[in-house]
């Protein structure tokens, strides 16, 4: 049996392209894969025997089948990781021969090369370019002196062809290439909300977006992202209607963006947007605005992507096809709905008694409310609620008062990085609120949630669900500061080495994403002006395959003293009678030699290291070695003729 788990490097380095991915396979491939492992493992130890190749080949059947069942497709993130990392699996299981080393090698390689089409995060890079050593320094022969030199020398010639394929290789996008399998949201912006869809949400700190400012920051009061508008009613749920799609105004290169945002994996097509944002420009997507004012793509969010966005003070946007929309109001409500309309108020007043009704019944913002059989059990006895327990209820009260109203789903607040200067957004920070259209018809914002715990607004939603109930009565400033004292200065120190190590990420990751197919073009313009784009790239990619042809395939020019000396020694075996096949190659040829001249034995296994030394550049011979060796050979030769 071929020992996979003696071999260090090999072994090290396939294990770890396995968990590099393990995050985006599925938890029953991941067992199964751990328990193929373990299993050969223990085969290699004596304990068991090990899988016969039928059953390594029902699992891989079985592994096909259910990959195919649940993704519907082997391509994507996630589908394709579970396909490989099981593949990966079964073939340790199977470890028999050569080939199925190559073969693991070239597995591993895919998965780091997945990992790195779908996250940019620069702690990967260090890790990946680990693993690509280790599965290089796999391939070398095994009697190779200093293989870890060779192979270090062999990445760095490697690295002037990766940095000109990165600046000047185009980027293109391939729209198979990113696919994904489930469409399953990864976000606060649902174009669907319920009772506790949100609160559950919360839950989770993971980055859902980073924000650059330009020359301003805004307060957290104003940090609101726009994701869906739900405008259909249905009891406790509010759903999405259809949309309009409006034609974006063409960007100019003189207009001045107000943020960047690098939005992280969705699984949806929105692209959360700050409030009042007319238009937004990205090389990297196609995007579109509904008659809603939300932006989306053409294609599922399935990786890291980055955009510019330009905002205004206010909007004039559609109104709802049906704005009056409800359905049928319980006994209690359907009361207080009437006693307010009797008394014959304006637009203005009616939002006045709304906001009194929040204000002064006692409601408590909680992520555990527990469920309703109605909303006269909320709004007049328990009153204990999420953000859109209220945003839903004010939108009902206030289409009932014959206001025109409708809930959003995004995120609000976040979290200020100070090492870099931007806005982290996380999924607790995953909000809902309601919009109000005036007589004049602008729609303006109305947060029932700031009435009821506006420490989770003056916050943002990571940082309050940090707070004990206690710390809830402290004032803005207060509740700050209790947050940055937490933990002491050792959690102090904690939170400062995240900041600066999100702070590098996101620098690194801006710098990838920002030189696309647009910079590419300005520094082509700069070392060529005259050339233009097209002409350029075809120089450049001349250079690049000179240059490749120099670094990876290097040849001497020189006379090669291994083929002289072989092309000497294979004349003067003619002459004895040993004839060199067409087809044969020089060490086969001297092989086939020693087996009928036991004499000349040892000379022969000294030429034949020598030239793999020689021709495969394992170790540098020098003239003087091929000369004493020539003559040697003089020696023996013409001695036995003699």
């Amino acid at each position: 049996m071929k020992l996979f788990f003696k071999k260090n490097t090999l072994c090290f380095s396939v294990l770890a392209a396995i968990l590099m991915v393990s995050i985006e396979v599925e938890s029953w491939a991941l067992a199964l894969s751990t328990l193929l492992l373990i299993f050969r493992f223990g085969s290699e130890q004596k304990w068991w025997k090990n899988f016969s190749t039928l059953w390594v080949n029902i699992f891989s059947i079985t592994s096909l089948c259910l990959v195919l069942a649940q993704f519907k497709t082997f391509l994507g993130q996630e589908a394709s990781s579970t396909l490989l990392v099981m593949l990966a699996s079964l073939r340790i299981a199977d470890f028999k021969s050569d080939r199925d080393e190559k073969f693991l090698i070239l597995l591993s390689f895919i998965l780091v090369a997945l990992k790195f089409l779908f996250s940019l995060d620069f702690f990967w890079f260090p890790i990946g370019g680990a693993i690509f050593l280790g599965l290089w320094r796999s391939l070398l022969a095994k009697d190779i002196k200093s293989p870890w030199k060779l192979t270090g020398y062999a990445a760095l010639r490697s690295l002037p062809v990766v940095a000109i394929l990165f600046f000047v290789f185009p980027r293109v996008q391939i729209p198979w290439a990113r696919e994904l399998g489930p469409l399953i949201p990864l976000s606060g912006m649902s174009e669907s909300i319920g009772p506790g869809d949100i609160s559950n949400l919360t839950l989770s700190q993971e980055t859902a977006f980073r924000a650059h400012f330009v020359n301003f920051r805004p307060g957290m009061r104003d940090l609101y992202w726009r994701g869906a508008v739900l405008e259909e009613m249905n009891g406790f749920r509010w759903n999405k209607t259809n949309e309009t799609t409006l034609e974006i105004p063409t960007t100019k290169e003189d207009i001045q963006f107000d943020y960047t945002v690098t939005l992280e994996p969705s699984n949806l097509r929105i692209l959360p947007t700050l409030e009042h944002t007319r238009f937004i420009s990205s090389p990297m997507i196609t995007a579109v605005k509904t008659d809603r004012s939300i932006f989306k793509t053409n294609q599922i969010i399935g990786s890291r992507i980055q955009y510019k966005g330009l905002s205004t003070f206010s909007w004039n946007g559609k109104t709802i096809e049906n704005p009056f929309q409800l359905s049928e109001l319980p006994p209690q409500t359907q009361a207080w709905v009437t006693e307010v309309k009797l008394k014959k108020l304006n637009h203005i007043e009616k939002v006045q008694i709304l906001k009194k009704f929040f204000l002064e019944n006692n409601f408590s913002y909680t992520r555990e409310p527990g469920t309703y059989a109605n909303l006269d059990e909320f709004l007049f006895d328990r009153r204990l609620g999420f953000c859109e327990h209220f945003a839903g209820a004010y939108a009902t009260l206030a289409r009932a008062l014959e206001i025109p109203a409708r809930v959003i789903t995004g995120y609000q607040g976040g979290e200020w990085n100070e090492a870099g200067d931007f806005l982290r957004v996380t999924q607790a920070d995953a909000h809902a609120w309601t919009e109000i259209r005036n007589p004049s018809g602008s729609w303006i914002r109305i947060d029932p949630t700031f009435w009821i715990a506006p420490l989770r607004i003056e916050l943002g939603g990571l940082n309050y669900f940090q707070l004990s109930p206690s710390d809830l009565k402290f004032d803005t400033g207060s509740a700050i500061e209790k947050l940055r004292m937490r933990g002491g200065n050792f959690a102090q120190l904690i939170n400062t080495v995240q900041f600066q190590l999100d702070n590098l990420n996101f620098i690194w990751t801006r710098a990838l994403l920002e030189f696309d197919m647009t910079e590419q073009q300005k520094l082509l313009k700069v070392l060529a002006p005259k050339i233009g784009w097209w002409i350029t790239s075809f120089v450049f990619i001349f250079l690049l395959f000179i240059a490749s042809k120099k670094v990876l395939f290097f040849k001497k020019t020189t006379p090669n003293q291994a083929i002289e000396t072989f092309l000497w020694l294979q004349t003067e075996y003619e002459k004895r009678g040993f004839i060199r096949n067409p087809y044969e190659a020089p060490i086969v040829f001297l092989e086939k030699v020693k087996e009928k001249r036991r004499d000349d034995e040892k000379l022969i296994n000294k030429t034949i290291e020598l030239y793999r030394y020689e021709r495969y550049r394992q170790r540098t011979s020098g003239p003087d070695d091929w000369s004493r060796l020539k003559y040697a050979w003089k020696k023996r030769l013409y001695e036995n003729k003699s």
